[in-house]
């Protein structure tokens, strides 16, 4: 499983009426996902201007905020068998909990606790179950 994962995934968050897009690998696979074109330009300018040279930062991930209810996370470089993947995965999971619950006037107290980490929890059991699908269908050429 050496190889980055390649492919698109968006997370429908119904509760708060918004998403999560995830982009793994070639920033061209946004194209591929089922959002706002605003938003896909949005994403595809913002990250052709940025360093994503894996040789400088293997564990490198982008949290976009487009507009008010388009969040685009953007892995370039995840490796399955490489644990600063997940690391980074959880990581920009946690910039988009932020995101969708401080949108919403939900600030992090003690009181609040338990609704940002079920948000984070069911983003990544989402995530995660398109990630396992696709290591396990995969096809080494």
């Amino acid at each position: 499983m050496a190889d980055r994962l390649q492919g698109q995934h968006i997370v429908p968050i119904e509760l708060y009426d918004s998403y999560v897009a995830f982009v793994f690998g070639d920033v061209e696979n946004i194209e591929e996902l089922e959002i706002p074109q605003y938003a896909k330009d949005a994403a595809i300018e913002y990250l052709n201007d940025v360093e994503v040279d894996e040789s400088k930062n293997p564990a490198k991930g982008f949290t976009l905020e487009i507009g008010e209810d388009d969040l685009v996370i953007y892995i370039p470089h995840f490796r399955f068998s490489e644990s600063y993947s997940h690391g980074t995965l959880s990581h920009e999971i946690g910039h988009a909990v932020y995101i969708i619950l401080r949108d919403r006037g939900l600030t992090l107290t003690d009181s609040s606790q338990e609704a940002y980490m079920y948000l984070g929890g069911f983003i990544t059991e989402k995530i995660y179950r398109y990630i396992l699908d696709m290591v396990e269908n995969r096809t080494d050429d």
